[in-house]
């Protein structure tokens, strides 16, 4: 949630993770993480904890945070190899397909938030598969803004072997209020 200008800038965000891990019988990590800047002070909390306050976070650094996590599921147009659309009643539902290039990048981001090395199971394989890497944006077809967007990645790896397969995805909802 973003509202305000200037000294009345106020922004929140609640952020819910979830991590399955299959190969252990569908093992759930879950991750509630809530920010907030408030006149003028930011502080985080994880998993309910008590807020941290951080004075580093400045009220442009915030707005910039908030700005790339609204897009950070939409690809740039050259990492788009094709798309298609579908609609509802309501809503349009544009797929675009990411690059190879793209493909990678996501696959990287996603082994170094797992593993702390963006290359350790492309080092470790000796095949790798992109099974898809696809982002997704909905349009509400009266107002023409976003209702929701998100990225599917899934990749196989073989390893001596054993084939795993890493699924990444996620997904935003955008809801709009007038103040």
């Amino acid at each position: 949630s973003l509202s305000g200008i200037g000294e009345d800038f106020w922004a929140q965000l609640v952020i819910d993770v979830y991590q399955v891990n299959q190969s252990k019988g569908g093992e759930v990590t879950q991750v509630h993480q809530e920010e907030l800047f408030e006149n003028g002070d930011y502080t985080i909390s994880s998993n309910n904890t008590e807020a941290v306050p951080n004075p580093a976070v400045s009220q442009d650094a915030m707005l910039t945070y908030c700005q790339n996590i609204l897009v950070g599921t939409i690809l740039l147009p050259k990492h788009i190899t094709g798309a298609s659309i579908t609609e509802t009643d309501t809503t349009y539902r544009i797929v675009f397909t990411a690059s190879e290039e793209m493909t990678q990048a996501i696959f990287a981001d996603i082994c170094n938030t797992l593993y702390g090395d963006p290359d350790l199971l492309d080092t470790l394989a000796s095949s790798c598969t992109p099974e898809i890497a696809e982002c997704y944006l909905e349009i509400n077809k009266q107002t023409g803004l976003p209702v929701n967007s998100g990225l599917l990645h899934r990749t196989v790896h073989s390893i001596q072997e054993i084939s795993y397969l890493i699924t990444y995805q996620t997904n935003q909802v955008y809801t709009f209020t007038q103040s």
